[in-house]
């Protein structure tokens, strides 16, 4: 399954308009850490998500779909964490001319929780354990959600255990997930 983020339809066409540049007011952009994780069971088909999630963008759709208590894996789980993208390692492939092509990219998630109860340990070591890998979507301190109607679909996981020496260390829980793309994942205001 790949992931099908809104992409240029033509490639001949690569401009599109953008906002005029005001020297004496520039736009900062919105803060970038990484602060809430939504994660579908990767065994849940994309029709089963568009029904659990008929419309990405709405946040009544959302509330209706998230549900931490929920055993059987048929709804969105939310985690609270701090969280980054780090750089996408784009395929890159030699063209004729010394020209290059990049192709798919791989991006990762690393996402750390530090409030941990019991449950989520034990949510956390069931993803560890299992050979499925979720469907995601993530937002930002800045208001942003990243994802697609369907979550983006991760291809790959995994659960670090942290324990640190010190006075002042506390244990902590890296959940590092990566996906494969030709482009960045949709962006829109956070619905949540």
């Amino acid at each position: 399954m790949a992931n099908d983020f809104i992409v240029p339809l033509d490639c001949a066409t690569p401009w599109s308009t953008i906002e005029d540049i005001n020297e004496n007011c520039p736009e900062i952009g919105d803060l970038s850490e990484v602060k809430y994780l939504f994660l579908a069971d990767g065994l849940l088909t994309t029709a089963q998500i568009a029904l659990l999630l008929p419309l990405w963008t709405n946040p009544v759709d959302w509330a209706a779909a998230i549900d931490n208590q929920e055993l059987l894996g048929a709804k969105i789980k939310q985690l609270l964490g701090i969280g980054s993208v780090t750089t996408a390692a784009p395929t890159v492939r030699e063209m004729p001319a010394r020209k290059k092509a990049f192709g798919t990219r791989t991006s990762t998630l690393v996402f750390k929780m530090l409030s941990l109860t019991d449950n989520l340990i034990t949510f956390l070591r069931r993803v560890q354990s299992s050979g499925v890998t979720p469907y995601i979507w993530f937002v930002t301190t800045g208001g942003k959600m990243y994802g697609a109607p369907t979550g983006i679909v991760s291809s790959s996981k995994d659960v670090s255990f942290n324990l640190a020496s010190g006075a002042d260390s506390y244990e902590d829980r890296d959940l590092t997930i990566t996906w494969d793309a030709i482009v960045e994942p949709d962006r829109i205001a956070t619905p949540v």
